[in-house]
């Protein structure tokens, strides 16, 4: 594979995960359609081989013309294919994404180290609290203690 190649194969990733996260305007659609179909089968990654199915299957239907006739069952094992296939593209390409955490804002954390200095923060704030808690139950006992009169003089 060329440098060009490197390059598709980047935005590819960055516009099947936008696809299947459902954030891609039709734009981008058009555009992973157009890099899915102009790569060759046997140079697609297998992480991206349901989704080259997919859009390879609906352009085969696009260019089908179907005879008239009275009954679509026909359509009905193609419909099926390409939602099987629809669900096998969503299901391999959320599989490669580990979340491991969700940041302030609720988006998902995928960064190994991201995640891990947020744990350690959090920690640390675990850690005030309890200091916190504790000097909260000192100051309590203090106030309460009444000192007892020395009455040995």
């Amino acid at each position: 594979m060329g440098k060009k190649d490197n390059i598709d194969i980047g935005r590819l990733e960055m516009l099947s995960g936008q696809y299947v996260e459902g954030v891609l305007d039709d734009a981008g659609e058009a555009e992973l359609r157009e890099l899915l179909c102009r790569m060759p089968e046997e140079q697609i990654p297998s992480e991206y081989k349901a989704l080259s199915l997919m859009f390879r299957g609906f352009a085969r239907m696009h260019r089908e013309k179907a005879p008239q006739r009275k009954t679509r069952r026909l359509h009905l094992p193609i419909a099926v294919s390409v939602a099987v296939a629809a669900a096998v593209a969503v299901a391999v390409i959320l599989s490669r994404v580990t979340v491991y955490g969700y940041d302030s804002d609720g988006r998902p954390i995928t960064d190994p180290g991201k995640a891990l200095s947020q744990t350690e923060c959090l920690h640390a704030l675990e850690q005030f609290e309890f200091s916190l808690r504790t000097a909260d139950e000192l100051a309590v006992r203090l106030e309460n203690h009444v000192p007892e009169n020395n009455t040995d003089n």
